[in-house]
């Protein structure tokens, strides 16, 4: 605002003038609030692609809250507790708008993250179907023997011990358990609060094309309308106590979800505009 005015002194503009520029400086987008490598990496994707500065430092944005996982708390200095410091970052843009440009660029390393960790946990199975079976082994052992005499305090702790080695491993004592996931796409409401729960309470949904997700979270599956309670729960942290007929139940009692959707604008104000 001050350089409006000394431009307007040194200028002489007219009344009608002062108030146009006035309004192009409070649309300039605020780059300068972002720092180190975010703002080096949405800078760099910005100027070279030509896309929009706020779509490439929003999905940096997003990015970064989703790497932060549980791991700080936000506070504002309020009565109010802390909370996690997890954004849900909603995009509209246009056709050749620069989504998939900006995603693949920006996730890079994010994706190139949940890859180590891919690698490392194939690398480990061996290690751990080789553990498995000798735990298996160990608890058929100590139950062909418990027949042969009483059981004993030793002998119940001892099958304790062994029964959660397993699980720690296997969900049914012989397929492996997969790595929890990091990222999730196009999912079902359904799908979502499996996987936050298989991930500890805290995931990261992005799409550079989510209208399919949109659909979603606006009923296409529910039978009641709009299915937002997965989405909800995961932003503000309560408690996820989700449940289906004839299905296992999902319980979550510290969701944290980092939400990153690109649509046409259309659906974006489709999506604003329900009530």
């Amino acid at each position: 605002m001050r350089n409006v005015k000394e431009n307007m002194a040194e200028h002489s503009l007219a009344p009608e003038k002062v108030e146009q520029h006035t309004h192009e400086a409070v649309k300039e987008f605020p780059r300068d609030t972002f720092k180190g490598a975010l703002r080096a990496i949405a800078d760099a994707t910005s100027d070279t692609y030509q896309v929009d500065a706020p779509i490439c430092f929003a999905t940096a944005l997003a990015v970064a809250s989703a790497a932060m996982g549980k791991s700080y708390l936000a506070s504002n200095d309020s009565n109010h507790p802390p909370t996690y410091a997890n954004l849900f970052v909603l995009v509209a843009s246009c056709t050749s708008g620069g989504k998939g440009v900006t995603t693949t660029c920006i996730l890079k390393p994010f994706y190139q993250w949940d890859n180590v960790r891919d690698e490392k946990f194939a690398e480990s199975i061996p290690t751990k179907k080789a553990s498995l079976d000798t735990l298996n082994m160990k608890k058929r052992n100590l139950l062909n023997n418990s027949k042969k005499k009483s059981s004993t305090v030793d002998f119940e702790q001892e099958l304790i011990r062994i029964q959660t080695e397993i699980d720690s491993l296997s969900d049914d004592g012989k397929t492996l358990r997969n790595l929890p996931p990091l990222i999730v796409e196009n999912v079902t409401s359904e799908a979502l609060a499996i996987a936050l729960e298989e991930a500890g309470g805290a995931l990261f949904s992005t799409s550079s094309e989510a209208s399919d997700l949109i659909s979603i979270a606006k009923g296409r599956y529910a039978d009641k309308g709009n299915d937002f309670t997965v989405l909800l729960k995961g932003y503000s942290g309560d408690p996820l106590d989700f449940r289906r007929v004839n299905r296992a139940k999902v319980k979550v009692p510290n969701p944290r979800l980092s939400l990153l959707w690109m649509a046409q604008p259309s659906v974006v104000k489709e999506l604003i505009g329900d009530k």
